[in-house]
């Protein structure tokens, strides 16, 4: 955060301007609060981590998110508006999809987390 589309280092200051305790404490506050009411608290305190390295004169946000050990949903508002669904989503090359089919879904969660706290190979 703090970068524009095109690698353009813009900062975050006016980020800060627009809250409560305008500075990198507050804004790590915002972020991980928005975090967690998104993906859970467990998500936001195991899986983010949050940095504040300068760039030349200004101060950008990178978020290092660690690799999950299980699946996460989000709840979604229906596009009519009339309320929430789970979803769950997956990384295809730089965009995210929703899996719709419930066997798509079971298919990718067994090859991706199944093997946890297995060896790959052997004993």
């Amino acid at each position: 955060m703090g970068v524009d589309d095109t690698g353009k280092v813009l900062g975050l200051k006016k980020d800060y301007q627009t809250l409560r305790k305008a500075d990198r404490d507050g804004f790590e506050l915002h972020l991980r609060s928005l975090i967690s009411q998104a993906y859970g608290e467990n998500f936001a305190l195991r899986q983010i981590e949050v940095y504040f390295p300068c760039l030349g004169k200004e101060e950008v946000c990178v978020l290092k998110i660690n690799k999950g050990c299980k699946p996460l949903y989000i709840s979604v508002a229906d596009k009519n508006g009339a309320g929430k669904s789970e979803k769950f989503y997956i990384r295809r090359g730089n965009s995210s999809i929703a899996m719709e089919k419930p066997s798509d879904i079971m298919a990718y969660q067994k090859d991706r987390f199944s093997w946890r706290g297995k060896l790959p190979f052997g004993k």
